[in-house]
């Protein structure tokens, strides 16, 4: 701007110097001559005027520090200032001291369809999921519901860590009415305090079963009186329930065995007899009314994994005479199948019998892990 306004100065003080020039004095002057000086100098100053005109039509590059070239539009761009995020935090819920998580009913499934009067087990499977250990101060309870006879309160047997699970059980009554039948139960702890399942550990777990008469039905289930037999082997009297492993034979209950082949929710006898070469094992049951058209019904083999199980299974029975008969024997081996039996007992209609349970070795007796898969007496109903 500086350098413009000086050029614009310079230029107004030529202009009237020119002008000056052109009217100088013409006294004492050759008239012809100073016209022709006059047009002299007209010429000069139209030439001036034209250079200087000439200079206004272009920029000098010392008056400006863009370039010649005409300018183009850029588009501004916009970055956007990043928003500060404040991270999420969240509160882990804490876990309870004591709290269950249902597995599986071990026994008796939702809806399973009994007789009326029938004896039966129902088993829970529980893991517990809190932070404190169940111990043997720690109940099974009757909450509401159908009790069925079974316990209103039972101690559990041991203790329970968590992350653990445990089997819990009672023992209850088919009522004799038919129809459905709920009862729900929870767990109480060393101070009173009822808890169960859920994240917030308060809803109950339950038995659920239909009454249901049939034209067929079990007059005696044998696992549900087994202790009430007398168990021997060789000349030596077994308790019951044994234990297992025991060398002189032993009588265990199996709520849910594992056979070969499969595995079941009925109860099953663990017959094992002494592990001696061809030892044996043998039940004698309390004595049963036999009615006309009774069935005597159960399965046998070996238990899952018993490879060399190799035994002889026998019933027999004690009648009004006073002697042992036999009414069958099988031999069964380990091969992945069961055998089903199913006896008439019309026979002995009108007596009281004694069952005896047999089972012997066929040759060495270690491994023989016998069993009789819920033997009972069916009995068609008049």
């Amino acid at each position: 701007m500086v350098e413009i306004r000086k050029f614009s100065l310079g230029f107004g003080l030529l202009i009237l110097v020119l002008l000056g020039a052109c009217n100088f004095s013409t006294q004492g002057v050759d008239k012809e001559a100073v016209d022709m000086q006059s047009t002299a100098s007209h010429e000069t100053v139209v030439a001036k005027l034209t250079e200087i005109a000439a200079l206004f039509t272009q920029t000098p590059a010392s008056v400006t520090d863009e370039p010649s070239a005409s300018p183009t539009t850029v588009p501004a761009t916009f970055t956007p200032i990043p928003t500060a995020t404040k991270p999420l935090t969240t509160t882990p819920t804490p876990i309870p001291c004591d709290q269950a998580s249902f597995v599986a009913d071990i026994t008796i499934k939702d809806g399973t369809v009994l007789s009326p009067g029938d004896v039966f087990t129902k088993t829970w499977r529980l893991k517990n999921v809190g932070t404190c250990t169940w111990t043997s101060e720690y109940d099974l309870v009757f909450i509401e519901g159908d009790q069925l006879k079974g316990s209103s309160a039972k101690a559990l047997s041991g203790s329970v860590k968590p992350g653990e699970t445990v089997d819990l059980s009672v023992d209850m009554v088919a009522p004799s009415k038919e129809g459905n039948y709920s009862g729900y139960w929870m767990l109480r702890n060393s101070s009173g305090k009822l808890f169960g399942l859920g994240t917030k550990g308060d809803q109950v777990f339950w038995v659920d079963i239909k009454v249901k008469k049939s034209d067929t039905r079990v007059a005696y289930k044998f696992a549900s009186h087994y202790c009430e037999a007398e168990w021997r082997s060789s000349d030596t009297e077994l308790s019951c329930p044994g234990q297992d492993g025991d060398t002189s034979g032993f009588v265990l209950k199996l709520e849910s065995p594992r056979l070969e082949g499969h595995d079941e929710n009925e109860p099953a006898l663990y017959t094992h007899p002494e592990m001696v070469e061809d030892g044996w094992i043998s039940g004698r049951f309390p004595g049963v009314d036999i009615k006309d058209g009774d069935t005597f019904a159960t399965m046998i083999g070996c238990l899952k994994d018993a490879k060399s199980c190799d035994v002889k299974f026998q019933l027999d029975y004690e009648g009004r005479d006073g002697f042992v008969h036999t009414l069958g024997r099988w031999h069964e081996v380990y091969e992945g199948k069961i055998f089903s039996i199913e006896m008439d007992l019309s026979e002995l209609a009108g007596e009281n019998v004694r069952f005896i349970f047999r089972v012997e070795a066929n040759g060495g007796a270690e491994g023989d892990q016998a069993f009789w898969l819920n033997p009972r007496i069916l009995r068609v109903d008049e």
